[in-house]
């Protein structure tokens, strides 16, 4: 029986976006130390527009695959493995974050039990995609009964586009935005929100992949969306005189026609080229280690930080590479690790 080839596109994909959250993390760093009026500032603000497609195309990848039929092993085996997974990398991962955020520092501060449990159970901040994961896994075996039909899957998308997106959309309309949202959060339309859309739109587009003809008007519609989002969260940070981070949204418009753009654009790259065994087993594995790596990288960060590398005499772009070169390092060779260790690499990573 001749062995499958593997799709090559979904690995470069988890790479590029598991790069491009490195990318945004790092720049939390600098976010509310550096003046909002400053060329330093602006900089990180484009910098971070252009990596917004992260969180969808991850998602979109998960969807590719969680809803093709052959992943279909019944609701039994989705809770004992995808959903347990997701349970134990959350418990093993957050305890450990939990520990590194309330051991103290300074010998005349206590520890405290109430805290860490606190901490522990709400997660760090990035371990958000975990619960959204595993909402996502649990809807799954709807969603597969949408998707087998390409007409109810395009009404679905139609729903959440204008629901979701489009009302998330209309808040940030002056005058009459917030009224437009109101009125369609009125039909209570929870059939198709968040981000179950980008889940089955990723499916969709593998399955249905874009004709030519749309494609460059797509790629348009995604160039004019970061540059829309760059000079919207600067504009109104400087006339504001502090951060605007609505603009930045995953759940926009402008986030999905940026993330389709990023999506159809490697999907395409890869079907016109071939790649060598050897670039093969590279993509595979880092694309292997994409998740783990996503886990442990704030750690990497939040040790990096404690250093006050943010004091060095350096500009601050300066600093940024050093602390994202530094974090990518790190974080690849820790989870490389893990990933060569078998029970650790079934439950955590």
């Amino acid at each position: 029986m001749e062995k499958k080839e593997r799709l090559i596109y979904p690995d470069i994909l988890r790479i590029v976006s598991v790069f491009g959250v490195l990318v945004i993390h790092s720049i939390s760093i600098f976010w509310n130390h550096i003046p909002v009026k400053t060329g330093s500032w602006a900089a990180f603000a484009c910098i971070d527009s252009i990596f917004r497609f992260v969180v969808p195309v991850f998602v979109m990848i998960s969807g590719m695959f969680m809803l093709s039929p052959e992943k279909d092993r019944g609701i039994k085996n989705l809770y004992s493995k995808n959903i347990l997974h997701i349970l134990t990398s959350f418990i093993f991962w957050s305890f450990l974050y939990a520990l590194f955020n309330n051991i103290p520092t300074n010998p005349e501060i206590s520890f405290s039990i109430k805290d860490f449990v606190l901490s522990f159970i709400k997660g760090e901040y990035h371990l958000w995609f975990l619960f959204m994961m595993a909402g996502l896994y649990i809807v799954t075996p709807i969603l597969r009964k949408i998707v087998n039909d390409k007409k109810l899957t395009e009404y679905f998308l139609a729903i959440w586009f204008v629901f979701c997106l489009f009302a998330n959309f209309a808040k940030l309309i002056p005058y009459l935005g917030n009224t437009i949202f109101e009125v369609l959060e009125e039909f209570k339309m929870s059939a198709a929100i968040q981000y179950s859309g980008f889940y089955v739109l990723g499916y969709y587009l593998n399955k249905h992949p874009l004709d030519k003809k749309f494609r460059v008007p797509v790629y348009i519609l995604g160039f004019f969306s970061i540059a829309a989002t760059a000079l919207a969260t600067v504009y109104f940070s400087f006339s504001a005189m502090k951060a605007q981070s609505q603009y930045l949204d995953y759940l926009l418009p402008t986030t999905l026609f940026s993330s389709c753009s990023i999506f159809i654009l490697v999907q395409n790259f890869c079907k016109s080229r071939s790649f060598s065994e050897k670039k093969n087993r590279i993509i595979a594995a880092l694309s292997k280690y994409s998740f783990g790596i996503y886990l442990c990288h704030i750690l990497a960060i939040k040790t990096i930080e404690r250093l006050d590398i943010i004091k060095l005499n350096l500009p601050y772009l300066v600093i940024f590479l050093i602390v994202l070169i530094s974090t990518v390092i790190i974080s690849t060779i820790a989870s490389a690790i893990l990933n060569h260790i078998p029970v650790l690499k079934k439950y955590i990573v």
